[in-house]
C-alpha cells in the first residue's frame, strides 16, 4: 500500500476544463472519454443506465456522467461545474465540465480558473458563436496556455472537409486576435 501512495505522489496532475456554447457536446464528450477509458466504476455505469432509462433514452446518455443534478437532467443542460477524476500510469487528471449557457458563464470561469488545458468543444453546425468567443476570451484572460479545439458533430455534416477547414481557419484567426498565439490549438474530429 505504501508503494501505491508513493507512485501516486510521483504522478503529475493535469487540470482540464471544457468550454463552448450551449449543446456543443461538452458533457457528452467528457462522458465518452471517461466511459471509453474505463474510468467509471460498475455502480456508476448502472446508475447511468438507470438514469438514461428514467429520462426516456434508449441508449446511454453519456452526458449524465457529469450532469448529475435533477434540474440539469430535466432541462438537458449543464448548470454547475462537475469535476471528475481519473488517472493513468503516468498522470492524474481533474476534468471540469462547465456550462455553455450565457447565464452560467461565471460557472465556466470557476471551472477554468485553475485549468492547464482548455478543451473547447464546437458544434460544426453552429460554428463559432458569441459564447465560443466569450469562452476563448476568458481563457486568454485566465492565461490558459493550452487550448485544444474539438470540432464536434462532424457526422451530421457527412464529415465535410471544406466546412471543417473553414471553421479551423476562423478559429485560428480568433485565437491570434485574442493573443492566444502561445496556445497549442489542436483540431481533431469527434
Amino acid at each position: 500500500m505504501e508503494k501505491l501512495f508513493k507512485d501516486i505522489e510521483k504522478k503529475s496532475l493535469v487540470r482540464v476544463s471544457t468550454a463552448g456554447s450551449v449543446d456543443d457536446g461538452k458533457s457528452t464528450l467528457i462522458g465518452r472519454l471517461l466511459f471509453d477509458c474505463n474510468a467509471l466504476m460498475k455502480d456508476q455505469i448502472v446508475n447511468l443506465e438507470n438514469s438514461s432509462n428514467n429520462y426516456g433514452y434508449e441508449k446511454l446518455n453519456l452526458a449524465y456522467i457529469t450532469d448529475g443534478l435533477r434540474s440539469e437532467r430535466e432541462k438537458a443542460i449543464t448548470i454547475d461545474v462537475a469535476y471528475r477524476y481519473f488517472s493513468t500510469k503516468k498522470c492524474k487528471f481533474i476534468l471540469a465540465d462547465t456550462p455553455g449557457h450565457f447565464e452560467y458563464t461565471r460557472n465556466m470561469v470557476t471551472g477554468a480558473s485553475l485549468a492547464d488545458i482548455l478543451l473547447l468543444v464546437l458544434d460544426i453546425n453552429s460554428g463559432i458563436t458569441n459564447q465560443t468567443k466569450r469562452h476563448l476570451k476568458l481563457a486568454s484572460l485566465l492565461r490558459i496556455s493550452n487550448v485544444t479545439v474539438c470540432i464536434n458533430k462532424m457526422d451530421l455534416v457527412s464529415y465535410d472537409k471544406n466546412l471543417f477547414e473553414k471553421i479551423s481557419v476562423q478559429l485560428k484567426q480568433l485565437a491570434f486576435s485574442l493573443v492566444l498565439m502561445q496556445s497549442i490549438l489542436s483540431l481533431f474530429l469527434h
